[in-house]
Protein backbone atom coordinates (compact mmCIF):
# COMPACT_ATOMS: atom_id res chain seq x y z
CA UNK A 1 0.00 0.00 0.00
CA UNK A 2 1.55 3.36 -1.05
CA UNK A 3 2.05 6.09 1.59
CA UNK A 4 -0.04 9.21 1.72
CA UNK A 5 1.77 12.35 0.71
CA UNK A 6 1.96 14.75 3.39
CA UNK A 7 0.22 17.89 2.98
CA UNK A 8 3.03 20.19 1.80
CA UNK A 9 1.34 23.21 1.44
CA UNK A 10 0.27 22.89 5.41
CA UNK A 11 4.01 21.68 6.20
CA UNK A 12 5.05 24.82 4.28
CA UNK A 13 2.48 27.06 6.23
CA UNK A 14 4.28 25.45 9.82
CA UNK A 15 7.71 25.88 8.58
CA UNK A 16 6.40 29.57 8.05
CA UNK A 17 5.41 30.03 11.22
CA UNK A 18 8.28 28.31 12.52
CA UNK A 19 10.68 30.57 11.16
CA UNK A 20 8.96 33.62 12.18
CA UNK A 21 8.65 32.42 15.62
CA UNK A 22 12.75 32.28 15.76
CA UNK A 23 12.87 35.27 13.63
CA UNK A 24 11.19 37.23 16.26
CA UNK A 25 12.78 35.75 19.21
CA UNK A 26 16.02 37.02 18.04
CA UNK A 27 14.20 40.53 17.15
CA UNK A 28 13.20 40.59 20.75
CA UNK A 29 16.22 38.97 22.95
CA UNK A 30 18.38 41.40 20.22
CA UNK A 31 17.60 44.33 22.99
CA UNK A 32 19.54 42.73 25.80
CA UNK A 33 22.93 41.92 23.45
CA UNK A 34 25.54 44.45 25.77
CA UNK A 35 27.68 46.44 23.70
CA UNK A 36 30.53 43.67 23.82
CA UNK A 37 33.70 44.93 22.25
CA UNK A 38 35.53 42.00 21.75
CA UNK A 39 36.08 40.59 17.64
CA UNK A 40 34.09 37.27 18.14
CA UNK A 41 31.21 39.63 19.90
CA UNK A 42 31.05 41.47 17.52
CA UNK A 43 30.70 38.85 14.94
CA UNK A 44 28.39 37.27 16.59
CA UNK A 45 26.45 40.42 16.35
CA UNK A 46 27.01 41.02 12.60
CA UNK A 47 26.22 36.90 11.50
CA UNK A 48 23.10 37.65 14.06
CA UNK A 49 21.79 40.53 11.91
CA UNK A 50 22.03 39.00 8.71
CA UNK A 51 20.98 35.55 9.24
CA UNK A 52 17.33 37.53 10.54
CA UNK A 53 17.47 39.86 7.81
CA UNK A 54 17.65 36.61 5.39
CA UNK A 55 14.56 35.34 7.30
CA UNK A 56 12.62 38.30 6.87
CA UNK A 57 13.75 38.49 3.35
CA UNK A 58 12.24 34.59 2.46
CA UNK A 59 9.20 35.51 4.76
CA UNK A 60 8.52 38.41 2.07
CA UNK A 61 9.34 36.25 -0.84
CA UNK A 62 7.70 33.41 0.41
CA UNK A 63 6.55 30.82 -2.81
CA UNK A 64 9.56 31.80 -4.78
CA UNK A 65 12.32 30.00 -6.55
CA UNK A 66 14.14 32.46 -5.33
CA UNK A 67 14.60 31.66 -1.72
CA UNK A 68 17.11 29.03 -2.71
CA UNK A 69 19.70 31.44 -3.25
CA UNK A 70 18.54 32.89 0.46
CA UNK A 71 18.78 29.06 2.10
CA UNK A 72 22.35 29.02 0.38
CA UNK A 73 23.78 32.06 2.07
CA UNK A 74 22.16 30.84 5.51
CA UNK A 75 24.30 27.78 5.14
CA UNK A 76 27.53 29.81 4.29
CA UNK A 77 26.69 31.74 7.44
CA UNK A 78 26.17 29.69 9.94
CA UNK A 79 29.26 26.82 8.88
CA UNK A 80 31.69 30.48 9.17
CA UNK A 81 30.18 31.21 12.76
CA UNK A 82 30.42 27.99 13.87
CA UNK A 83 33.94 27.64 12.56
CA UNK A 84 34.90 30.71 14.33
CA UNK A 85 33.33 29.96 17.72
CA UNK A 86 36.07 27.03 17.48
CA UNK A 87 38.42 29.34 18.31
CA UNK A 88 36.62 32.05 18.83
CA UNK A 89 38.82 35.51 19.37
CA UNK A 90 41.67 34.32 16.83
CA UNK A 91 39.51 33.63 14.35
CA UNK A 92 37.12 36.41 14.38
CA UNK A 93 39.81 38.40 14.78
CA UNK A 94 40.84 36.79 11.03
CA UNK A 95 37.60 37.43 9.94
CA UNK A 96 37.70 41.68 11.11
CA UNK A 97 41.39 42.07 9.57
CA UNK A 98 40.77 40.42 6.05
CA UNK A 99 38.77 43.52 5.42
CA UNK A 100 42.43 44.70 4.05
CA UNK A 101 42.62 42.09 1.58
CA UNK A 102 38.89 43.20 0.69
CA UNK A 103 39.95 46.36 -0.04
CA UNK A 104 43.57 46.07 -1.36
CA UNK A 105 41.39 44.35 -3.91
CA UNK A 106 39.24 47.13 -4.34
CA UNK A 107 42.18 49.75 -4.90
CA UNK A 108 43.59 47.06 -7.45
CA UNK A 109 40.45 47.57 -9.47
CA UNK A 110 40.65 51.07 -9.07
CA UNK A 111 44.00 51.20 -10.49
CA UNK A 112 42.55 48.61 -13.40
CA UNK A 113 39.69 50.92 -15.05
CA UNK A 114 41.76 54.44 -13.67
CA UNK A 115 39.29 55.48 -11.18
CA UNK A 116 41.01 57.92 -9.05
CA UNK A 117 41.70 56.92 -4.99
CA UNK A 118 42.85 59.43 -2.71
CA UNK A 119 46.56 59.21 -1.74
CA UNK A 120 45.64 59.23 2.07
CA UNK A 121 43.36 56.00 1.32
CA UNK A 122 45.77 54.32 -0.64
CA UNK A 123 48.58 54.62 2.28
CA UNK A 124 46.14 53.61 4.92
CA UNK A 125 45.26 50.13 2.72
CA UNK A 126 49.01 49.61 1.92
CA UNK A 127 49.78 50.16 6.01
CA UNK A 128 47.48 47.47 6.80
CA UNK A 129 48.06 44.96 4.48
CA UNK A 130 51.96 45.21 5.41
CA UNK A 131 51.02 44.58 9.12
CA UNK A 132 48.03 41.93 8.52
CA UNK A 133 48.67 40.50 4.84
CA UNK A 134 50.91 38.01 5.76
CA UNK A 135 47.96 36.16 7.39
CA UNK A 136 46.19 35.62 4.14
CA UNK A 137 48.93 34.50 1.73
CA UNK A 138 48.62 31.99 -0.31
CA UNK A 139 50.75 28.82 0.52
CA UNK A 140 52.82 29.76 -3.25
CA UNK A 141 53.08 33.04 -2.31
CA UNK A 142 54.62 31.66 1.03
CA UNK A 143 57.04 30.38 -0.58
CA UNK A 144 57.52 32.78 -3.20
CA UNK A 145 56.51 30.25 -5.71
CA UNK A 146 53.95 33.23 -7.37
CA UNK A 147 53.68 34.80 -10.34
CA UNK A 148 55.18 38.69 -9.78
CA UNK A 149 51.46 40.74 -10.50
CA UNK A 150 49.18 37.87 -9.46
CA UNK A 151 46.61 38.16 -6.42
CA UNK A 152 48.87 36.50 -3.34
CA UNK A 153 46.29 36.38 -0.91
CA UNK A 154 43.29 33.70 -0.26
CA UNK A 155 39.59 33.86 -1.73
CA UNK A 156 38.06 33.65 1.50
CA UNK A 157 38.62 35.04 4.99
CA UNK A 158 39.14 31.58 6.49
CA UNK A 159 41.24 30.17 3.82
CA UNK A 160 39.20 27.24 3.27
CA UNK A 161 36.57 26.17 1.07
CA UNK A 162 32.49 26.59 1.59
CA UNK A 163 33.09 22.35 1.91
CA UNK A 164 35.99 22.19 4.21
CA UNK A 165 33.91 24.72 6.49
CA UNK A 166 30.72 22.83 6.65
CA UNK A 167 33.03 19.45 7.10
CA UNK A 168 35.01 21.33 9.58
CA UNK A 169 31.53 22.29 11.75
CA UNK A 170 29.98 18.58 11.19
CA UNK A 171 27.32 20.12 8.63
CA UNK A 172 28.93 17.82 5.96
CA UNK A 173 24.76 17.00 5.60
CA UNK A 174 23.99 20.58 5.06
CA UNK A 175 26.72 21.25 1.97
CA UNK A 176 25.91 17.72 0.30
CA UNK A 177 22.48 18.37 -0.52
CA UNK A 178 20.80 21.50 -0.12
CA UNK A 179 23.72 23.48 -0.47
CA UNK A 180 24.36 21.89 -3.31
CA UNK A 181 20.47 21.44 -4.89
CA UNK A 182 20.28 25.24 -4.30
CA UNK A 183 23.86 26.28 -6.19
CA UNK A 184 22.22 24.74 -9.37
CA UNK A 185 19.71 27.43 -9.24
CA UNK A 186 22.55 30.05 -7.96
CA UNK A 187 24.74 29.43 -10.77
CA UNK A 188 21.73 28.77 -14.02
CA UNK A 189 23.04 25.48 -14.12
CA UNK A 190 20.32 22.96 -16.59
CA UNK A 191 19.76 21.42 -13.06
CA UNK A 192 18.42 24.58 -11.17
CA UNK A 193 16.58 25.97 -14.64
CA UNK A 194 15.41 23.46 -16.88
CA UNK A 195 13.15 21.59 -13.65
CA UNK A 196 11.56 25.30 -13.57
CA UNK A 197 10.33 24.78 -17.09
CA UNK A 198 6.70 23.69 -18.11
CA UNK A 199 6.38 22.72 -21.34
CA UNK A 200 2.83 22.37 -23.16
CA UNK A 201 3.18 22.09 -27.18
CA UNK A 202 5.03 24.68 -28.16
CA UNK A 203 4.19 26.93 -25.37
CA UNK A 204 7.47 26.90 -22.22
CA UNK A 205 6.04 28.60 -19.02
CA UNK A 206 7.71 29.27 -16.01
CA UNK A 207 5.04 28.47 -13.16
CA UNK A 208 5.24 29.39 -9.34
CA UNK A 209 6.62 26.94 -7.62
CA UNK A 210 4.98 24.30 -5.42
CA UNK A 211 4.99 24.04 -1.33
CA UNK A 212 6.74 20.79 -2.03
CA UNK A 213 9.42 22.96 -4.14
CA UNK A 214 10.03 25.67 -1.84
CA UNK A 215 10.10 23.65 1.62
CA UNK A 216 13.46 22.47 2.16
CA UNK A 217 14.59 26.01 1.73
CA UNK A 218 12.90 26.80 4.93
CA UNK A 219 13.26 23.86 6.54
CA UNK A 220 17.25 25.61 6.03
CA UNK A 221 16.41 28.95 7.06
CA UNK A 222 14.75 27.82 10.38
CA UNK A 223 17.89 25.53 10.91
CA UNK A 224 20.60 28.31 10.36
CA UNK A 225 18.64 31.02 12.01
CA UNK A 226 18.30 28.75 15.02
CA UNK A 227 21.60 27.69 15.78
CA UNK A 228 23.01 31.20 15.13
CA UNK A 229 20.13 32.01 17.99
CA UNK A 230 21.73 29.57 19.81
CA UNK A 231 25.19 30.72 19.64
CA UNK A 232 24.56 34.35 20.46
CA UNK A 233 22.33 33.01 23.61
CA UNK A 234 25.57 31.20 25.01
CA UNK A 235 28.06 34.09 24.17
CA UNK A 236 25.99 36.65 25.60
CA UNK A 237 23.61 34.60 28.51
CA UNK A 238 20.37 36.01 26.63
CA UNK A 239 18.34 33.94 28.95
CA UNK A 240 16.39 32.12 25.94
CA UNK A 241 17.12 28.88 26.13
CA UNK A 242 13.32 27.73 26.93
CA UNK A 243 12.09 29.49 24.34
CA UNK A 244 14.43 27.84 21.81
CA UNK A 245 13.68 24.40 22.73
CA UNK A 246 10.22 25.30 23.19
CA UNK A 247 10.34 26.31 19.31
CA UNK A 248 12.67 23.48 18.21
CA UNK A 249 10.44 20.57 20.46
CA UNK A 250 7.51 22.08 18.14
CA UNK A 251 9.35 22.27 14.69
CA UNK A 252 10.15 18.72 14.89
CA UNK A 253 6.97 17.78 15.70
CA UNK A 254 5.08 19.17 13.54
CA UNK A 255 7.45 19.22 10.29
CA UNK A 256 8.17 15.13 10.82
CA UNK A 257 5.90 14.39 8.20
CA UNK A 258 8.24 16.38 5.82
CA UNK A 259 11.57 14.99 6.85
CA UNK A 260 10.15 11.32 6.59
CA UNK A 261 9.36 11.99 3.21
Amino acid sequence: MTAELPNYETLLDMATSYLGKVRDLLSSRGTKIPNTHGAFASMVVAFCWKQEDHASAMLTLGKHRDVQLIARSMIEGLCQIKWAAQDPESRAERWRLFAWVHDWRLLRRDHKVGRPVPSDTEERIRDGLAQHGHLFLKAKARKKQDRPGRDPYVQHWSGRSVAQLCEEVKGERLYEWPYATFSDWHHWSPGGVVPAFKEEGRKVTFPRPSAQDVLPSFAVAFQCLYETIELANTTFSLGAGDDLRSIREGYLRDLTPARDA
